[in-house]
């Protein structure tokens, strides 16, 4: 006997063809889902590989920047020291006054400009002023 008008075979069918389609539907949104979850894969693939070479970058440029500042340290101990040397120089050189000193010195030596008088010229200047 048949329910609502329809054999046991046909109701049969009916379900399983039902049950069919809402299988194929799962597995195509199983599909679509896992298609989803590989793009995030690879986009989340990608954004490591970009992470990783920033980082490698970043490291590259932190070496970089090391040496550099070691390199101006170096720079700045040796001008340090240059400025050192030079200040020591410079307490070691002549002032104006020193200059002066020594120039009144030899205008006073000056054998051109001055007129020494021998012992023997100055012996006789005393005598003959004695002897007045």
């Amino acid at each position: 006997m048949a329910v609502f008008g329809k054999s046991p075979d046909e109701k049969q069918e009916r379900i399983m063809v039902d049950i069919i389609n809402r299988v194929n539907e799962n597995v195509q949104r199983l599909r679509v889902i896992e298609q989803k979850i590989q793009a995030i894969d690879t986009m989340i693939n990608s954004m490591e590989q970009n992470v990783v070479a920033y980082n490698k970058s970043v490291q590259k440029s932190l070496v970089d920047r090391d040496s550099k500042i070691s390199s101006l340290e170096e720079r700045v101990e040796k001008i340090e020291t240059t400025y050192k040397e030079i200040l020591k120089q410079l307490k070691l050189v002549a002032t104006k006054s020193n200059v002066d000193e020594l120039k009144e010195f030899v205008s006073i030596y000056d054998p051109l400009k001055s007129s020494f008088v021998t012992k023997e010229e100055m012996e006789r200047f005393v005598e003959e002023r004695l002897s007045k």
